[in-house]
């Protein structure tokens, strides 16, 4: 019976949120909704389809690591997908399931267990085990208002985030309060706030990665604080995730030829969750030509992430997903380059260095790698910047580097597309780099559409 409530309680949830009218009007029965036991709350959590496997693709589709022929570009089954790639006006008007509609399920469901817990309806297990869940629900939370927030916002900026619109924050499964949206530093706030209690409540460990433990909260808050450009912060957090999981992979010890050379659930993952949505199969969506050409001979990412399509071009192969779906998990990799970034960042070049040496001796080939030798802090900076692309290609973090670093005129870059007789240009700064809430949500909401 149990176990029926919770099917119902997720039917419900992803109804209320993939349609608007049922989003805002509409809220679940609470006779089929309580939760009473920690057992039926890690079930809901344990939900893969709602908290792991439903985080946005479109950026993606934007930032320019691919580019597409007219006609494979015109033969896309999906809208979202044609008009992300152009940084289009219409991008999710298509369909229901969409970049918003999807986190906010996860942030619903979130809610109904911070909600239970919080009203004393969970009494069946541990203290202990009721923290845990509760860390995990504010950590699913925040990880969806981050991940909406790259999208449907604009990046961090010191002077003017308290006013730049953010995203509506649901910190409650109660559908009668209405929808606003927050300012882009109140979303910030909220999400810190989140995880810096979620650090404290989560288990040490766990059997499944796809379950948060405190490593991976100190490593979301890694990501978090570079993001905003709270250096010191964002090194302080990487070094609290590296003590317990600083694991590397060898990359000469796959096996090149492989489809798939990397199994998901590697060693190098923290905590596991893919992008919703794939990139179109092999040899539609073609590198760019200069990100490949980045990636020396010596350097086996250059085999195991791309596989030629037999004309002069490369496409992307697999990642950490462990097949072609997109990882966007928390990875030791991403922890090293992020302490490295802010090492150089901090005046402390040397240790940024080292830091990079210690990553890329395990992605060339034998014997083949030569450390870095002392530079520049801005020398530096510029290739911790290009080896943070090469590394983490495809998961889900290009989109929000170019805003943030667009922000730096040394390091902004305009993107450019053509399809057909037409050339897309993208500027630093751009109003489009803030993807249009569907129009669906601003007809039933009333909240501010983002200007294009």
């Amino acid at each position: 019976m149990k176990r029926r409530i919770l099917y119902i309680l997720a039917a419900i949830s992803c109804v209320l949120f993939v349609r608007c009218e049922k989003f805002l009007d509409e809220k679940p029965n609470k006779k089929l909704v309580v939760l009473s036991s920690v057992k039926d709350a890690q079930a809901l959590l344990n939900n893969t389809s709602v908290f792991i496997t439903a985080h946005p693709t479109s950026g993606e589709f934007a930032a320019g690591d691919f580019y597409l022929l007219t006609e494979d570009w015109q033969s896309l089954s999906w809208q979202s997908h044609r008009q992300s790639y152009i940084w289009g006006d219409h991008v999710f008007d298509d369909m229901e399931r969409n970049d918003w509609s999807l986190p906010y399920v996860a942030v619903y469901n979130a809610n109904v267990i911070l909600d239970a817990i919080a009203n004393g309806e969970i009494k069946q297990g541990t203290q202990n085990q009721i923290d845990d869940i509760r860390g995990q629900a504010l950590f699913f939370r925040s990880y969806a208002f981050y991940s909406l927030l790259q999208i449907f916002s604009k990046a961090w900026d010191n002077t003017t985030s308290k006013s730049d619109l953010g995203i509506p924050l649901r910190l409650s499964s109660d559908f009668n309060i209405p929808v606003k949206r927050a300012t882009v530093a109140e979303c910030y706030e909220q999400i810190i706030k989140d995880m810096q209690e979620a650090v404290v409540l989560l288990n040490e460990t766990t059997t499944l990665k796809t379950r948060p433990t405190k490593t991976a909260a100190y490593a979301f808050l890694a990501r978090i604080y570079l993001n905003i450009g709270r250096y010191e912060l964002a090194r302080a957090s990487a070094s609290e995730a590296l003590a317990s999981h600083s694991q590397l992979i060898n990359y000469n010890t796959l096996d090149m030829t492989a489809q798939n050379p990397f199994a998901i659930f590697n060693e190098e993952v923290i905590y596991h969750v893919r992008l919703w949505n794939f990139l179109p199969y092999p040899p539609v969506p073609k590198i760019d030509p200069e990100l490949f050409a980045s990636y020396h001979h010596d350097d086996l990412r250059r085999t195991l992430f791309f596989i030629s399509n037999g004309d002069g071009t490369f496409s992307y192969k697999s990642g950490y997903n462990g097949d072609d779906g997109l990882f966007n998990g928390l990875a030791t990799d991403e922890l090293f380059l992020i302490r490295a970034e802010c090492y150089a960042r901090l005046g402390q070049t040397e240790k940024g260095l080292q830091d990079l040496d210690a990553l890329l001796s395990k992605r060339w080939k034998a014997e083949s790698y030569i450390p870095y030798s002392t530079m520049t802090e801005v020398d530096a900076l510029k290739i911790i910047l290009d080896e943070r692309r090469k590394e983490l290609v495809f998961r889900g973090l290009r989109w929000s580097d170019l805003k943030r670093l667009n922000k730096e005129p040394r390091f902004a870059v305009t993107l450019k597309k053509k399809i057909a007789d037409k050339e897309y240009v993208l500027s630093p700064n751009d109003n489009r780099y803030v993807f249009p809430i569907p129009s669906a949500v601003i007809e039933m909401t009333g909240i501010q559409q983002n200007p294009r």
